[in-house]
C-alpha cells in the first residue's frame, strides 16, 4: 500500500514541477506545535513526542517550559498556489538543486498529508510522503522516505512506534516499518 501511495505522490509531484512552479521558502509544512508543558520530575523521562527542556528551562522552581510537541497533525505552509484542496510548492533551481511538494491539511479526500521531492547532485535526492493522524487507514498516518546519493538508495519509514514525522525520525524508525 505504501509503495502505491509513494508512486502516486511521485507522479503528482512530477506534474507539479512541470505545470505549477511557485516559489516558497518552506514547502514541507509542519507537524509540531510549540506548547507549554510540565517540567519532568527528577528521574522521569520526557515523552517521546516532545522536545526536552534546555538549559534553565526547568531550574529555579520553574514548573513548565516551552517544548516542541509532535502531534502528527500536518499543517501546510502558506503558498499562493492553492488548488482548492491541495497546496502546491516549488523551491530553488530544479537544475542545480531544489524541490517541489504538495500538501493537504483541510480535507480527508483523498488523504491529508504532504509529499516532497528535492535535492542536488552533491547532496542526493530525497522523496517522502508523510501522512496525517486524521487519515482513516493507519498506514496513511505514518511516513515513507527514499534517499538516493552516491552511496546508493536508502528507505526509511515511520509508524505508530515513532513520532510519525518524517523530519523527526528516531532510532525506532527504520526500513522494517515499511511493510
Amino acid at each position: 500500500m505504501r509503495q502505491r501511495l509513494l508512486a502516486v505522490f511521485i507522479l503528482v509531484l512530477s506534474v507539479c514541477v512541470v505545470a505549477s512552479p511557485v516559489f516558497a521558502g518552506d514547502y514541507a509544512g509542519e507537524e509540531a506545535d510549540r506548547k507549554t508543558v510540565p517540567c519532568p520530575k527528577k528521574g522521569d523521562s520526557v515523552p517521546e513526542n516532545q522536545s526536552p527542556p534546555k538549559g534553565k528551562d526547568c531550574k529555579g522552581g520553574k514548573k513548565k517550559y516551552k517544548a516542541w510537541v509532535w502531534d502528527n497533525d500536518v499543517k501546510c505552509a502558506p503558498t499562493p498556489a492553492d488548488a482548492q484542496v491541495t497546496k502546491v510548492y516549488a523551491t530553488g533551481d530544479p537544475m542545480s538543486g531544489g524541490g517541489a511538494g504538495i500538501c493537504n491539511d483541510t480535507t480527508p479526500v483523498p488523504i491529508q498529508g504532504r509529499a516532497t521531492a528535492g535535492g542536488s547532485t552533491s547532496e542526493g535526492l530525497t522523496i517522502y510522503a508523510d501522512g496525517d493522524k486524521d487519515n482513516a487507514n493507519e498506514q496513511l498516518q505514518g511516513w515513507a522516505k527514499v534517499h538516493v546519493d552516491s552511496s546508493g538508495p536508502s528507505v526509511t519509514c515511520g509508524d505508530a512506534e515513532g513520532k510519525r514525522d518524517v523530519n523527526e525520525a528516531g532510532p525506532e524508525d527504520g526500513q522494517d516499518d515499511c511493510g
